[in-house]
């Protein structure tokens, strides 16, 4: 999942969440859990809100550091936040996206749409076409960590890497029907430029 650091901080009983990647987030809770979750539904409303007026969605600050607290996006919103950072940086506008795809307009505009229930195959249809690769790991407890009941602390987590477009081979461009040609060590299209 994204997650992005957030700050906690005691005001008058509750717990005030701000957030420095989005300076407009600001919520609070009763206790330190309930202060997350009101945290995670407030950075999707923001998320949402950026796509919305076409503003830039920045990457988390910096890497899963332990001890530190984060807000983290559902699995489906963080694949349509990278979406719509991967069109924004190349400069594909939601029809080009929609003529790319073969799809109309309104479909297009679910697939952007964070309270859209998207299906996967259509974004990864869309990040294909995009040129963004999606890659999520997994990292387990190690065997030892188990034994020793350590579990807890390396609980699985799940990151995103955004915008590392796909390697082009020569199978692939033969799928694509192009030809490529290597030249001075660098691989060229002889049809067309595929990025």
């Amino acid at each position: 999942m994204l997650a992005y650091p957030v700050s906690l901080q005691d005001d008058d009983g509750t717990i005030l969440v701000t957030s420095t990647d989005f300076p407009e987030l600001a919520t609070f809770g009763e206790d330190e859990h309930e202060a997350l979750e009101r945290a995670s539904d407030a950075l999707e409303e923001a998320i949402a809100a950026r796509i919305h007026d076409g503003d830039n969605i920045p990457c988390p600050s910096n890497q899963l550091v332990r001890g530190r607290k984060y807000a983290s996006l559902s699995i489906l919103t963080g694949i349509k936040a990278l979406l719509y950072q991967g069109m924004r940086d190349r400069g594909i506008g939601k029809d080009d996206l929609a003529a790319m795809m073969k799809l109309d307009i309104q479909r297009v505009e679910w697939l952007l749409d964070v309270n859209h229930d998207s299906g996967w195959q259509q974004l990864q249809s869309a990040l294909d076409a995009v040129g963004v690769r999606l890659m999520v790991t997994a990292d387990q407890p190690s065997a030892g960590a188990l034994k020793r009941g350590r579990h807890t602390a390396s609980l699985p987590t799940y990151r995103f890497l955004r915008h590392q477009p796909r390697r082009q081979t020569a199978r692939s461009a033969r799928r694509r029907g192009v030809g490529l040609t290597f030249q001075g060590g660098r691989r060229r299209s002889r049809k067309r430029q595929i990025w």
